[in-house]
């Protein structure tokens, strides 16, 4: 019946098929395909179309051209799809290896490091000055027991970015760190932490969850465990934590109630043992446009709130101590107290809510998609520095604010753009603007002010370039963190054109042009970020092998102190299996 239908329709219908059952694998293994096998869900917006600008798209078009293509799909994908029995034990097993070789040039040194014996190196301070090459794995599993139409249960599991690191970060989390000063220092990390430290903390379990679900129509589903969530398309959050969603989809019971209804509770930690006195609780409600075959257009409204009972907005702010570090300029006699203390990390409470608007339609050959975030809070942050006022001089101490703790009210903004033209079935272009507000320092006394307005996110993921975000090939390796907007909280304004061309249905090449700014000046009093130029191509010969290659650059401006290029270029070799 399959072949009949592939027939009776087109070359682009057999491409589609193609791609909804790879959709739908992914799917139900809770896999994201942007992420290059991340064990990771879709995102809960409604409107969220997974992959890169214009992919899915064709899927429109498809039907706009070709009214009995549109019948013999629905008809194919209802028995591909859908043909099974419903008491069906059904194992579906993802196993990968992803395999980098990075280089970088000129790497700009966002950690402030601090030796005994010279002091801080205020010189390489974000400046161009890190080179290096160096290998890292990760490797991962998931799976998916379907023991009926309504139940399931889901595992992942995945290493983390494992690699020898020549820098290990102190177990408290600290950004400033003594500089190397023999071998017996170098260790094995995984995300960027002590391998035994994550071993200990995470289990390496990434997601371990129950779902159950309406049978027919899976108008409703509820998942609890261990999840990866995503609230505000990664810029509020995007990670696993232990806790629930329930997800009702009116639509999918009778077209005259199109509303989809996405509710989430959590608690935002990776770990099993520690981050357990903060929750995160969001909705979203979409009016559903249209809906077909998993591409939906919509128009939703979202609010979240955020209780910070463990410091992760305190963590955020280690970079800004840094600043302070450098600012202060402390003589050599004083060093190892601006040391001390800057390493001792920031406790915070804080509650945070957001609010957001976003819609996605296909105009033609058009995808537009737009939303926008407020945040409004208040965070209390423990000073370390009040003390260290009456032990230095006062040219040095007046620098430093005596006020502890400083208490302030948050507003942010968050705008995020994104368009693309589908020139042809498999040519893409398009653009994007982001915009996160930001803000000075609040530990330095002339900063300082009863509101703090950088974006605050609770664990914020965003992909948009590959080396100021976290985009490229290393999308998977993220360990991810609680993070300020921009660089030490000061905003980003990034816009740019972006292109994807899938050269065959095994090869693709994507890439883009970014200006970035920061929304207020760097200590320095530059706003220029620079201008990042990325390229990334892929190549899957078979089912288990996918090469990969990439390149960026970014050419830094007067937000950073130097003025040298940052190269990036990472080869990737994926070994993957799935059942």
């Amino acid at each position: 019946m399959v072949n009949a239908l592939k027939q009776t329709g087109s070359k682009e219908l057999t491409n589609f098929l193609d791609r909804a059952r790879r959709s739908d694998r992914n799917r139900r293994l809770g896999a994201r395909p942007r992420h290059s096998g991340a064990t990771s869900r879709p995102s809960n917006n409604a409107c969220d179309f997974e992959g890169e600008p214009g992919e899915g798209k064709e899927v429109g078009q498809l039907f706009r051209r070709s009214p009995l293509a549109a019948a013999a799909l629905a008809a194919a994908l209802a028995f591909v799809l859908g043909a099974r029995p419903a008491h069906a034990v059904d194992l579906e097993l993802d196993l990968g290896l992803l395999n980098r070789v990075a280089g970088r040039v000129n790497g700009i040194e966002r950690l402030l490091r601090y030796d005994p014996t010279r002091g801080f190196l205020y010189d390489r301070y974000l400046t161009p000055a890190n080179t290096s090459v160096q290998y890292s794995f990760l490797a991962r599993v998931a799976a998916q027991l379907s023991l009926a139409r309504w139940l399931s249960i889901g595992f992942a599991a995945d290493s983390g970015e494992v690699r020898v690191a020549d820098r290990v970060p102190g177990t408290d989390g600290s950004l400033i760190t003594p500089v190397p000063s023999s071998a017996d220092e170098t260790r094995v990390t995984a995300n960027g932490r002590r391998f035994v430290d994550e071993a200990k903390s995470t289990f390496f379990i990434r997601q371990a969850y129950i779902e159950l679900a309406a049978p027919s129509t899976r108008w409703m589903t509820l998942r609890a465990g261990r999840l990866a969530a995503s609230f505000g398309r990664g810029v509020i959050y995007d990670d696993f934590g232990l806790g629930g969603e329930l997800s009702l989809h009116f639509d999918k019971l009778s077209s005259k109630v199109p509303l989809r209804l996405d509710l989430q509770g959590l608690i935002p930690t990776r770990s099993w043992s520690t981050g357990m006195q903060s929750v995160l609780l969001s909705s979203r409600l979409s009016w559903v446009l249209s809906s077909m075959l998993g591409i939906v257009e919509a128009i939703g409204i979202s609010a979240a709130y955020f209780h910070d009972g463990n410091n992760n907005f305190g963590a955020l702010m280690q970079p800004m101590l840094t600043e302070v570090a450098v600012d202060v300029s402390a003589p050599q006699q004083y060093a190892d107290i601006v040391a001390a203390l800057t390493s001792s990390g920031v406790a915070s409470k804080a509650d945070v809510v957001w609010f957001g608007l976003d819609a996605k339609k296909l105009i033609g050959d058009f995808s537009l998609y737009g939303a926008v975030y407020l945040e409004l809070g208040s965070v209390t942050l423990d000073n370390p520095l009040a003390g260290l006022r009456s032990q230095l001089p006062p040219t040095v101490a007046r620098r430093i604010p005596g006020r502890n703790p400083i208490e302030v009210d948050t507003f942010g903004v968050a705008v995020d753009l994104r368009a693309s033209y589908l020139l042809t079935e498999r040519l893409a272009i398009g653009a994007f603007l982001l915009f996160l507000s930001g803000e000075g320092n609040p530990f330095l006394d002339d900063q300082i002010g009863s509101r703090y307005s950088s974006f605050l996110g609770v664990v914020p993921y965003m992909t948009h370039t590959n080396l100021f975000f976290s985009g490229g090939l290393n999308e998977t390796f993220s360990g991810r963190q609680a993070a300020a907007s921009g660089v030490n909280g000061r905003g980003v304004i990034a816009f740019g054109p972006t292109a994807r061309w899938e050269i065959t249905e095994k090869a693709a090449l994507r890439g883009s042009v970014v200006p970035l700014l920061s929304a207020v000046p760097s200590a320095s009093g530059g706003r220029f970020y620079g201008v990042e130029i990325d390229a990334v191509g892929s190549f899957q010969p078979w089912s288990w092998l996918r090469l990969s290659v990439e390149y960026d650059v970014l050419i830094p401006g007067s937000f950073f102190a130097g003025s040298g290029a940052v190269h990036k270029a990472i080869v990737g070799v994926d070994l993957l299996y799935g059942i």
